[in-house]
């Protein structure tokens, strides 16, 4: 069994990722590993939701940036998780290859990402966590979200 040194949780912040990240946080403990979580803000300017309205002058990308820290900041302190590297990232490309990416770059033994398990025209065309599967060069855990 590989013993590991470097975890990556990669989430994308939903209810569906909180299995993921008790699943990561109980391996970091296992293996005092060190540890850090990574939230890719899939950014392309022209099609934004339009579930919050913000003043003109919010420079939207700090604004996604900050929210993702806030939210890693409060899963760091609910999973009683004191080192931890927190990133967020806000990209026009997709999460998939963000993560697949900074888990090269930094040496990740292990991602941890969870699954939302979509079934129909959704699983036809795959899902970040079937991406980082397939791409990534180093050990991928795919935890089902609860039902």
């Amino acid at each position: 069994m590989n013993v590991y040194k470097y975890l990556l949780l990669a989430t994308d912040l939903s209810d569906a990722s909180e299995a993921a990240a008790r699943r990561a946080a109980d391996l970091v403990k296992r293996y005092r590993a060190r540890f850090s979580t990574l939230h890719v803000v899939e950014h392309f300017p022209g099609a934004m939701p339009m579930d919050q309205i913000l003043p003109e002058n919010v420079d939207m990308k700090a604004f996604l940036r900050n929210r993702g820290r806030d939210e890693l900041a409060k899963d760091a302190r609910r999973f009683g998780l004191e080192r931890i590297e927190q990133y967020v990232m806000v990209s026009t490309r997709s999460a998939r290859y963000e993560i697949v990416r900074f888990a090269k770059e930094q040496g990740v033994d292990l991602i941890v990402v969870g699954t939302h398990s979509r079934h129909g025209i959704m699983g036809l065309f795959g899902s970040t966590a079937m991406g980082v599967l397939h791409d990534a060069s180093c050990d991928v855990l795919t935890v089902r979200s609860q039902p």
